[in-house]
This record gives structure tokens, sequence and C-alpha cells, in this order.
């Protein structure tokens, strides 16, 4: 980093990578990580802003490593730190059955149709699933996308999350769920024909770790699904810091399509197809107006950003926020984990 961008942080912060630190300024753990694609310590910071979902005190930078352009969160809240950051209320973790009123219609609603359009993007590039398909959803909260494929289509489906309480709910709705990470789940080799990390990797904290496992447990010929935000699109860059997508601390990595498809293949991974879409843009002119606190997604707040989203809906097609990649397992060996 420059020493222009180190005035951003704490002076008295060790610097090393992986060494933790106290950060007074937002009152938790951190820590300094190296480039989590190439291993390099060589960053140059990006964008930097707060938390505007739950407005918890302290800025976040997202620095560039200089060698292969991955962007990052650095310095980052230790693991440890990192549950305070998913509340209870978080809305992620509201499952569809709590939903009540006007607020319950519309997240029901978006709900479906954000799970049809996943399962026929999937489809589109594989195949039907059926019966025989046999899936897991890494990061899946409540199990909606995996309750969808099972009911529509039959498939034989798992989910990992770290939260206990999403074991429970996906007990409740028949879909079996793991606690804690892919890795601790101990699935054998090449088990799963599907598996799919929508809105999650950008989250992990070790995501060439996760690939690298995800590829042990996936059978050669099966595929991965990934729908992430894209950094480097139009919308990011026209919005910057108050891009609603930075999503600070939740938000660990942030992809481009040559990042993303880097990993992918060093871990044994082929992209077959990649699109990007837009998303919440209304939520990023929000931010520029000072609108925050949106971490629960009240009627409030959805009315809002869709009033907000509103006058751009003929340029959403130009805009776009996230991209959703379909990527095969083949048959040759990974290449080896980028040093600590």
């Amino acid at each position: 980093m420059s020493d222009q961008s180190l005035e951003l942080v704490s002076a008295s912060a060790p610097r090393r990578s992986n060494e933790a630190f106290f950060s007074a300024e937002h009152g938790e753990q951190q820590e300094w990580v190296a480039c989590p694609l190439c291993g390099a310590d060589d960053s140059e910071v990006r964008r930097t802003a707060h938390d505007r979902l739950f407005a918890r005190p302290g800025r976040y930078h997202v620095v560039a490593c200089r060698r292969c352009g991955l962007h990052y969160t650095n310095p980052r809240p230790t693991f440890e730190a990192l549950g305070r950051h998913y509340p209870s209320h978080y809305f992620c973790y509201e499952p569809p059955e709590s939903f009540r009123g006007l607020r319950g219609f519309f997240l029901k609603g978006l709900a479906q149709r954000v799970i049809e359009r996943r399962i026929q993007l999937i489809e589109s590039v594989r195949g039907r699933l059926d019966a025989s398909t046999r899936v897991c959803d890494v990061g899946c909260s409540y199990g909606l996308l995996l309750a969808g494929m099972k009911e529509q289509r039959g498939c034989d489906v798992v989910g990992v999350d770290f939260n206990p309480e999403m074991v429970e709910h996906g007990a409740r709705r028949g879909v079996p769920i793991v606690g804690g990470t892919l890795k601790e789940a101990r699935f054998d080799a090449g088990r799963f024909d599907l598996i799919t990390m929508t809105e999650y990797l950008e989250h992990e904290p070790q995501p060439f770790e996760v690939l690298r496992e995800c590829r042990r447990v996936t059978k050669t010929g099966g595929h991965v699904v990934i729908e992430v935000p894209q950094i480097e699109a139009r919308a990011a860059r026209w919005f910057g810091n108050y891009w609603s997508q930075l999503d600070l601390p939740r938000h660990l990595i942030f992809f481009t399509p040559e990042s993303l498809g880097r990993m992918l293949a060093e871990n044994g991974f082929e992209i077959v197809h990649l699109e990007q879409f837009h998303g919440t843009i209304g939520l990023s002119l929000l931010h520029i107006l000072g609108y925050e606190k949106v971490g629960r997604m009240s009627l409030v707040d959805i009315l809002a950003i869709l009033c907000a989203t509103l006058p751009l809906a003929p340029f959403l097609r130009f805009l776009p926020e996230f991209m959703f990649v379909v990527a095969r397992a083949v048959d040759r060996p990974a290449l080896p984990a980028p040093a600590p």
C-alpha cells in the first residue's frame, strides 16, 4: 500500500499479513491479509466505505493486488469478529415463512423469481436437472434454492451454512443443511454433479481453499455455479464508494471475470458460461443520499429502493452489477495454493 493509503488506518496496527490487531475505530479484532489469489502482499486502496447496512462504526478499505488485480477487503475483521456483522435480523437470514403483510408479499415474490431465474440459467447451460442430480449449495442460508430444486426437479440436495439457525430452518423444510464449512462437511470425493454458490463467495475469507475443496467433491464433468458482484462493472465504477454491493465488511472478496476465471482455473475448473446482470442499483442511489440501516429490509426500504430504481429502469441492461458463472470440473491437476 502507498503511504497515503496507510494513513487511512490505525498507525499502531501491525502490517504483517495474517497478523491480528485490535482496531479502536471499529471496536473489533482485525487482520491484514495477503492477496487470496496470488499470495502477494502488494496492494493499493481503491475504495473506502463504512457499514451502510447496520451503520456500525469505522471505515473499511477495498484494495487491489498490484500483481494479479484481485480486489479484497484489507484489513478486515478476523474470522471470530465477523459474526457480529451477521445479526439475526439480517435479511438474508429471514426464512420466507416468517414474512408478513405487504413486506412479505414483496419479499416472497422476489425470492420466488430469483429461484426460478437461477434454475433456468443453470439448466440453459448444463441441461435439465432431475432426480439423479446431486446438488450442494454452499452458503445456502435457509435453503430456498435447494427447496426449489428438490420440489420442482426432484434433485438430491444438501446445503452448507455457518448459521445453526439455518440448519434448523432447513430441517423444517425437508432440506438437509450441514453446519460449518464445506471442508468441515467431509463429503466424499466426487459426490456432486452440481455445486452452487450464489452470493456467497464474496463473503468467504478463504475463497481459494473453498474452490479447492469444491473441486474435490465435484465429479469430473460436473459443474459449479457462482453468482457474485462484479467490482469493475459499469455500475460499480459509477457509484464508487457508494456502490451498494461493496457491503463492507461482509463482502471480503471482489471479483472480475478475469480474477474469478483464474481462481477457478487454478482449482481445476473451466468457465463455460458467464453473463452479467443488474441488481440493487436503486440502493446505491439511496446511499448517495445518505439512506442507510437497511440490514433488515423493511417495507419502507423496499419501496424506497423500487422508487429509486424506477427512473433508471430503461438503462438497467447497460448497468450490470453481478456476474453469473458456470464452470465445468476438468480432468487436470489443480495448481498449488498461494503462499500465505
